[in-house]
């Protein structure tokens, strides 16, 4: 599941910076238009001008976006789960006698699960530290049903 949220994520931020790409492709070609237009004599200076610096501050700022949305990801990599180490933790901690799983198992690894609408239950995962908590985060909003 993990593996799957994590090419999701990236496939979400590739499809995002093509489009900023594709953006600032259209607006430096916009840019080259005016400039081909002032030398022609078609548009006035002013009339260059304005447009030029409205097309130059648009690609700046998609350019900005650009650059933060790598920066994000690469500090996404850098804090990015060893999925071995936590497979092995895994594999470790969990053995399925009975169909049940240890309830010290889940005070390690869930942090706290909580009801988002109906029968959708979030369940909110510690891989941070796999070291056994002694008094798990509790829910005390909701009633024993919900529990």
């Amino acid at each position: 599941m993990i593996n799957e949220c994590k090419v999701a994520e990236k496939n979400d931020n590739t499809v995002e910076l093509e489009t900023l790409e594709k953006s600032i492709a259209r607006l430096q070609k916009r840019i080259d238009k005016f400039n081909v237009m002032y030398a022609d004599d078609t548009i006035s200076k002013e009339e260059y001008l304005r447009y030029v610096s409205v097309a130059k501050r648009e690609r700046e700022e998609l350019e900005e976006s650009k650059n933060r949305i790598i920066e994000d990801s690469k500090g996404m990599q850098e804090s990015e789960l060893d999925i071995e180490v936590v497979r092995t933790k895994l594999s470790e901690y969990l053995s399925l006698k009975d169909n049940m799983v240890d309830r010290n198992i889940l005070n390690r690894l869930v942090k706290t699960i909580y009801n988002r609408e109906g029968n959708e239950f979030v369940w909110v995962m510690n891989f941070s530290n796999l070291e056994i908590v002694d008094k798990p985060e509790r829910i005390e909003k909701f009633s024993e049903e919900y529990r």
